[in-house]
């Protein structure tokens, strides 16, 4: 972070992984340690909280509550995936001269940075000095320039692990349900998907096909990977990200 004389306007946006207050934490500590005649505030549910005048001072968290706050689930001061509306621009900017933020650090993924994007050229519009960064957060690791993105860990260890309790259920349940397919979150990058291969130590184990954006579905290969895993091992694992596509287009939502 870096301020002129103002202060500080920290708000969580998108999907809430353990991330998100961990870095959260990091800001209001450095925050602290670094511009000591600042205030910091926390936008209540992002950026809707922001346009509602909803911001909560939080200067003064002790280390133990950062600690425990690095820690916690979910997003401590509440998250939005609201994209900002023409009439959203004028008390937006009120709230920012309100409390003189003059630094607005939005921890978010692509639509979060987007947003961050759209009120740096507001304030730049209405002459009003604001630094607008984000700070990377997405499960689906699809963030530009960037090797793994915070969010994408604990995601990508939960679906393998689910992946990999999966395949041993279906293995166990036999006859009675032995062909599972898993579809995980990614947009438009197979990365989750990927991950789900993790626990798997030889071609029994699950999965027995994985499907992502990045390559193009085909119906053929999934059938014959599929039986190919029953017929062989009695049962079959499939996982497949939200967006695959086949030459015709999007399969999922």
């Amino acid at each position: 972070m870096a301020t002129s004389s103002g202060n500080i306007l920290l708000i969580q946006s998108g999907g809430c992984t353990p991330v998100i207050n961990s870095t959260l934490a990091g800001l209001i500590e450095n925050g602290q340690t670094l511009f000591p005649q600042s205030r910091i505030y926390g936008g209540i549910h992002g950026i809707e909280g922001v346009i509602d005048g909803k911001i909560l001072d939080i200067t003064e968290l002790s280390n133990s509550q950062l600690k425990s706050l690095a820690k916690m689930p979910g997003a401590a001061l509440g998250s939005s995936r609201h994209k900002l509306l023409p009439n959203n621009i004028e008390p937006l900017l009120k709230t920012l001269r309100t409390h003189n933020i003059r630094i607005l650090h939005i921890i978010g993924g692509n639509d979060s940075a987007a947003t961050g994007l759209s009120v740096s050229g507001a304030a730049r519009a209405d002459k009003y000095e604001l630094q607008v960064i984000n700070l990377p957060k997405t499960i689906d690791n699809d963030i530009v320039l960037s090797d793994h993105s915070p969010g994408y860990g604990s995601a990508a260890r939960f679906i393998s692990q689910a992946t990999f309790g999966v395949g041993r259920d279906a293995e166990a349940m036999g006859i009675n349900s032995p062909i599972c397919i898993l579809e995980v979150m990614g947009r438009d990058s197979g990365w989750l998907a990927a991950a789900s291969s993790f626990y798997k130590k030889t071609d029994h184990d699950a999965p027995h096909f994985i499907g992502i954006p990045e390559v193009i579905f085909s119906e053929e290969t999934f059938m014959i990977s599929i039986e190919t895993a029953y017929r062989s091992y009695g049962y079959a694992v499939a996982v497949v990200s939200e967006k695959i596509r086949s030459k015709k287009g999007s399969l999922g939502s």
